[in-house]
């Protein structure tokens, strides 16, 4: 990890920390919480430091964004309806990296996991019934899609798709006065065009991580009332920008887009707490 992007999660953990937003009446489950956040990004923080070339650095992003997912849903879950459902996926994430063997194959289990995660948060928040649904049929479009997927390379493609797909339902689903519509709708576009223009799957794969970055900076934004995190979110999307213009192979820029999502869902999940 270069010493800039290990300042900035250095800055992220000790900001976040310190921003004084715990108060007494904090119960004991949002210390919990706090721990399992923190002990995502050691572990971050850690196995990046253990990588051995990119290809491990993408597999570190993609795990972490898993587990940080996995954080996230046990936060929005304050009645333990969906306890199971997230237990489920996190079984099944253990026991596809048990039987991978290959690093692609454990990427895309990191890109499927995410889709199912995303999945039962759109029902965790969705307080109408209007939005399962959404996330109900992109499930089915996953794995309709893994039946045709070419090869692995195609199911990280899809998982990676997909994702995009979930957080932009999310998106719109915390857009209660549709003040970023229009930005939503410019990101899913881009998606589209970029898509298009792609080259190799890992063009298609950088699409997709940079798309899913820039929706997760909206619904960070969208949870951020008071412009609390507002500086915080604004490092991860400059790091974003700075790393992509020097990024010198796109291998780099698949790093850049994992590593900034785990950024910015540290940043959601400590936003939950508030």
């Amino acid at each position: 990890m270069s010493k800039s992007i290990k300042r900035l999660i250095s800055f992220l953990l000790i900001s976040v920390m310190c921003l004084g937003f715990m108060p007494a009446s904090y119960a004991a489950t949002s210390s919990a919480y706090q721990s399992a956040i923190k002990n995502v990004m050691d572990t971050f923080i850690s196995s990046d430091d253990k990588a051995t070339n990119v290809n491990s650095q993408i597999l570190n992003g993609r795990y972490r964004t898993v587990q940080m997912l996995e954080v996230i849903a046990h936060e929005l879950d304050s009645s333990g309806e969906y306890a199971k459902s997230i237990s489920r996926v996190m079984d099944t994430f253990v026991q596809q990296d048990d039987r991978a063997d290959t690093i692609y194959q454990q990427e895309a289990n990191g890109a499927y996991r995410t889709v199912e995660l995303l999945a039962i948060i759109v029902h965790e928040l969705d307080k109408t019934g209007f939005y399962g649904k959404f996330a109900d049929d992109l499930i089915d479009g996953l794995w309709e899609n893994d039946k045709k997927a070419n090869g692995v390379d195609g199911q990280i493609v899809i998982g990676t798709y997909k994702t995009v797909q979930m957080l932009e339902v999310i998106a719109y689903e915390l857009d209660k006065n549709s003040t970023y519509a229009k930005e939503i709708d410019r990101i899913m576009d881009k998606l589209s065009e970029e898509d298009k223009k792609a080259q190799y799957f890992s063009f298609q794969v950088v699409n997709g991580e940079y798309r899913t970055v820039e929706l997760l900076e909206i619904i960070a934004r969208e949870l951020d009332k008071n412009n609390t995190f507002s500086s915080l979110i604004d490092n991860v999307m400059d790091t974003l920008r700075q790393n992509d213009r020097s990024a010198s192979h796109i291998n780099h820029q698949n790093v850049n887009g994992t590593y900034r999502t785990v950024q910015m869902l540290e940043i959601i999940a400590y936003e939950l707490l508030l």
